[in-house]
């Protein structure tokens, strides 16, 4: 069985000066997948059983390396491929992470000797490693040595884009592979195996194919084996052997460099139009990094206690109700507001753990944890309120925006700019709330404004609007209840409060993750569909 684990890594939200973005890893993992799993074009393996990840953390490469290293046979051929930057480290070579920091290089990221153990005790006896990355002929995977007598194509076969002191080409501009990889495509699509008998294709037919196609100006890849014979890679299922010669398909040969090219997919105009504007498309998780890469938690302290100061003010408006003669007193209602009380403390006391930890450390994961499931717990809350209790004062009004901000924020905390969706929606709802309530009074042209700019908002999430355009619409967003207290002399407090929230968050970003970060790229290739390719590249920049 064929198993091949891509890991591309293109932002560093901890480093974004010694460690810049990369615009080539996103692609890198499309191009790659697709060559791999192309039946046409000779790939063996099944989509099934390439797993693609994007932009990880430290942990979540080496739990992923780990397993699949370990859940194979003896039998089983894996590929592992790393696109990213790479350091070269005292002993071995550096695989960055999303949360490496340079000055913490060994505890930050993987290290070329954690992979060698992986692979050390790994059930098969093939395995064949592709680096994409700077300084990546520094890294030291050697294997046990295997005898002259074991089987061909046994042991570890190491291909690497630079020399241990060289830069790697990063891609030219967004939306192409780096070089290297783009040669290593076309080889696993168009090589020829070297003898004229075989129909199948080896490590050492791509890499020669590479070498020969890379511009000489860029570093020229490394090829190192530690084992026995050679790996098969692809095959030619258009080869076939007749009286003694191999019958060739003409489709199958390799098309002229000043031609070959992927064909470029028929794009709607409208579509073109959101992508030229910068929109990434629905459900989007960009690859720009955002104040937000280290201050999402603090936005969810800061809704936590929004949640229980707004438990505390309706609760206290509640008992003044009952006290002026309201008939509506219930254990039940006291009892929920309590809960809404220590549930908010006991979410701050999580933001504030997440603070003081490590990014990569077991309580940062629970306290991310915790954090969705309090998103769960406070819309089951809302839920309550609104069916069980209904809305009897403003302060109970901004309790339950604040509980539906959190819910939509900590549930969809995967997708893009789930805060700012949150504001977004509480600013709408504030369109719908009654008058005495934080609402507005009656329809006039400001609520009208509020309401299709609170929809606009929420369209510009969908499709994946760059954060100026998020922050440009929550500031106009603040218009209809800035015009609303000059005109008549009162705040829609609902409206005014989810948009700013939506307009903090817009401005400090959520922390999400990039662009293509689905952890299954067979859900995600359709996308590959919309990324264009020139006939010929523009020059490479080198990675730093």
């Amino acid at each position: 069985m064929y198993r091949a684990l891509l890991i591309c890594n293109s932002v560093y939200p901890f480093e974004p000066v010694q460690l810049p973005k990369l615009l080539g890893p996103v692609r890198d993992g499309l191009a790659m997948w697709s060559a791999l799993t192309d039946a046409e074009k000779g790939g063996l393996f099944d989509p099934e059983n390439v797993e693609v990840l994007f932009e990880c953390d430290k942990d979540e490469i080496l739990k992923t390396a780990n397993r699949f290293f370990q859940d194979c046979d003896p039998d089983d051929v894996l590929l592992f491929y790393y696109s990213g930057h790479g350091k070269q480290g005292r002993s071995n070579l550096h695989l960055c992470a999303r949360d490496t920091t340079v000055n913490l290089l060994p505890s930050s990221s993987v290290s070329g000797n954690e992979l060698k153990g992986y692979m050390e005790t790994s059930p098969a006896q093939s395995i064949i490693v592709i680096l994409d990355c700077c300084h990546a002929g520094a890294f030291k995977g050697d294997p046990p040595q295997i005898s002259a007598t074991s089987l061909a194509g046994k042991g570890r076969f190491v291909m690497t884009a630079s020399g241990p002191a060289q830069k790697a080409a990063d891609a030219p501009e967004a939306g192409h592979p780096s070089p290297f990889t783009r040669a290593l495509v076309d080889g696993l699509r168009r090589a020829e195996p070297r003898s004229a008998q075989e129909t199948t294709l080896v490590v050492d037919d791509v890499y020669d194919y590479a070498v020969r196609t890379l511009p000489k100006d860029l570093p020229q890849p490394q090829r190192r084996v530690n084992g026995a014979g050679d790996a098969v890679i692809a095959k030619r299922p258009h080869r076939s052997s007749q009286g003694g010669k191999v019958v060739v398909d003409p489709s199958d040969r390799a098309e002229p460099e000043s031609v070959r090219r992927e064909p470029d997919p028929p794009t709607s105009p409208s579509l073109s139009l959101l992508q030229g504007l910068g929109f990434g498309g629905a459900d989007v998780r960009r690859a720009t990094p955002s104040l937000g890469d280290r201050l999402s938690w603090r936005m969810f302290l800061l809704s936590s206690c929004l949640v229980g100061l707004f438990s505390y003010l309706a609760w206290q408006a509640w008992m003044d109700d009952i006290s002026n003669g309201y008939d509506g007193y219930s254990s039940v209602t006291e009892f929920f507001f309590q809960c809404c009380g220590f549930l908010a403390a006991l979410s701050a006391l999580g933001c504030i753990v997440h603070a003081l930890v490590s990014s990569t450390s077991r309580w940062a994961r629970v306290a991310r944890t915790l954090r969705f499931v309090m998103g769960l717990v406070f819309g089951g809350l809302w839920l309550y309120s609104v069916v069980g209790i209904g809305l009897n004062s403003s302060e109970q009004a901004l309790l339950q925006s604040s509980m539906v901000f959190f819910c939509i924020a900590a549930v969809m905390h995967t997708r893009h700019d789930s805060l700012f969706l949150a504001g977004a929606a509480v600013a709408f709802a504030g369109v719908l709330v009654p008058a005495g309530n934080g609402g507005y009074r009656g329809v006039d042209m400001s609520v009208v404004i509020q309401a299709l700019v609170s929809a606009g908002m929420v369209a510009m999430w969908y499709f994946g609007a760059p954060e100026r355009y998020f922050t440009g619409a929550a500031a106009v967003s603040l218009a209809p209840g800035t015009a609303t207290l000059l005109i008549h002399g009162y705040i829609p407090g609902v409206s005014v409060y989810g948009t700013s929230l939506a307009l903090l968050s817009a401005a400090l970003g959520d922390g999400t993750r990039p662009a293509e970060g689905s952890r299954s790229l067979v859900l995600q290739a359709w996308r590959a569909a919309v990324l264009r390719h020139q006939t010929r590249a523009p020059v490479p920049r080198p990675r730093r």
